[in-house]
């Protein structure tokens, strides 16, 4: 039995049990019938296939030869196996950068968190800090709440780092993209005013209309870069104009206008 790995990353999502971790066979058997395939999916490996290639063959990312290998192996499978180890290898291949000895250290205020805390009262006390605090300011950017935001960091990150979503659009012309993501469910992976990045909406197949819409400028800024495009939020209504208008529904209640590659 096979399954896409998006779709396994949608059901992880909603679940305790873990792709990466002992719980793998009982995330397994969350998985409904209909979203299993008898027979392999055309022009994917499957990961159990890969995994057993690398331990038989005691295959080190770090050796040139083994990655020569590697890509032999793959070139079946992928239509740019070499560029596909080699990025495979830039991800896991880490230089750490240690701290300079000479480095400054400047005292600031710690963050005390009572134990037995709940969200809403970390939340708030976050909040209460993050005028004087760099890291508790940093936190509310993280979570993504883009109602205690600025849009700025977020945008940057879903238009110059989000490749997925590109990617699993490469094939699709600018109308099937939009179709793509507007048949997909209406509903963020976040509850309240956090967002998404497009790739998480690109993996998960949900999102709402304002993770579209951005979804939707990524892949059209990556194909058309110095095209300027503006997503207007009026409450439900989220519009991408760029040589067309996208139109979307939101339940986030922003009202905020965008402007991408301009």
């Amino acid at each position: 039995m096979f399954v896409k790995a998006e779709v396994l990353f949608g059901y992880e999502h909603g679940s305790r049990f873990r792709i990466a971790d002992m719980t793998f066979d009982k995330l397994l058997d969350e998985v409904s019938r209909e979203d299993y395939s008898i027979y392999p999916i055309e022009d994917r490996i499957c990961c159990e296939q890969l995994m057993s290639f690398v331990r038989g063959n005691q295959i080190t990312i770090h050796n040139p030869a083994d990655r020569e290998k590697l890509v032999t192996y793959m070139t079946s499978y992928v239509p740019d196996a070499r560029r596909f180890v080699e990025e495979l290898y830039a991800f896991l291949h880490l230089v750490p950068r240690m701290p300079a000895f000479e480095k400054t250290y400047v005292p600031s205020e710690p963050i005390r968190i009572p134990v037995g805390s709940s969200r809403e009262q970390v939340i708030d006390y976050l909040e209460s800090i993050r005028s004087r605090h760099t890291v508790a300011d940093l936190a509310f950017y993280a979570y993504r709440d883009l109602s205690r935001c600025e849009w700025e960091p977020f945008m940057m990150a879903a238009i110059d780092r989000s490749p997925v979503s590109i990617e699993m659009a490469r094939d699709k012309s600018d109308t099937q993209a939009f179709e793509w993501l507007a048949v997909m469910d209406n509903e963020s992976i976040y509850e309240g005013k956090r967002l998404a990045q497009p790739d998480e909406v690109a993996n998960y197949g949900t999102g709402d209309g304002v993770e579209k819409a951005i979804t939707m400028a990524n892949i059209l800024h990556a194909r058309y870069p110095d095209r300027p495009m503006t997503i207007r939020i009026e409450g439900e209504s989220v519009v991408l104009s760029a040589d067309a208008e996208y139109r979307f529904i939101s339940t986030k209640g922003f009202d905020k206008v965008l402007h991408v590659g301009n």
